[in-house]
């Protein structure tokens, strides 16, 4: 499994923990394969920008930009 796999199972793994009540934005976005592509991609740049913040860590940053 190549390193960029395993970082979007990690995300998709993450994503599937988002509720309408912990961020109902990216859970909204997420419900759509579109809106999934969105979130995946934004959280795999936060990720890549900042080697010491988790995806999970990532997921109340992306909320409030939103």
């Amino acid at each position: 499994m190549t390193i960029e796999q395993q970082i979007r199972e990690k995300v998709k793994e993450t994503l599937a923990t988002v509720t309408a009540a912990n961020a109902p934005i990216i859970y909204n976005l997420i419900q759509s394969e579109s809106g999934y592509k969105i979130v995946e991609e934004q959280l795999i740049q936060k990720v890549c920008q900042n080697n010491n913040i988790t995806i999970s860590a990532c997921i109340p940053h992306l909320e409030r930009e939103m």
